[in-house]
């Protein structure tokens, strides 16, 4: 949280489990992508929590079920939770909502749109 704050990026945190199918899909099919993981790097802090070891985190953001992304901005403040798996294209322009701030002036669903 303090190095999302002082490098004003947003912070995402992946809740999976070691257990989940669907992680498992997301880790090899979404964020192993190299444009994905290059945006992660460069525009976010990026955190996996693995629920198995920290099941404390997952309850204290209501995690329900795995795998699920939480956008949040540099203050710790929700931007948006999603559970479920996200498919590339949907999570690149989450990414892309998220990174550029448009949180700010418009509603995800609203910048799905465009």
């Amino acid at each position: 949280m303090k190095r999302a704050k002082r490098e004003d990026k947003p912070l995402i945190l992946y809740f999976f489990s070691t257990y989940c199918p669907y992680c498992l899909a997301m880790d090899q099919e979404v964020l192993a992508d190299r444009d994905i993981s290059a945006s992660l790097k460069n525009k976010a802090i990026f955190l996996r929590v693995n629920v198995n070891k920290r099941e404390d985190i997952a309850k204290f953001y209501s995690v329900r079920g795995y795998p699920t992304t939480s956008f949040l901005e540099p203050s710790g403040q929700r931007i948006v939770q999603i559970p479920g798996y996200i498919a590339k294209k949907d999570f690149e322009k989450i990414l892309a909502y998220t990174t550029g701030k448009h949180y700010k002036t418009s509603s995800l669903r609203d910048f799905l749109k465009k």
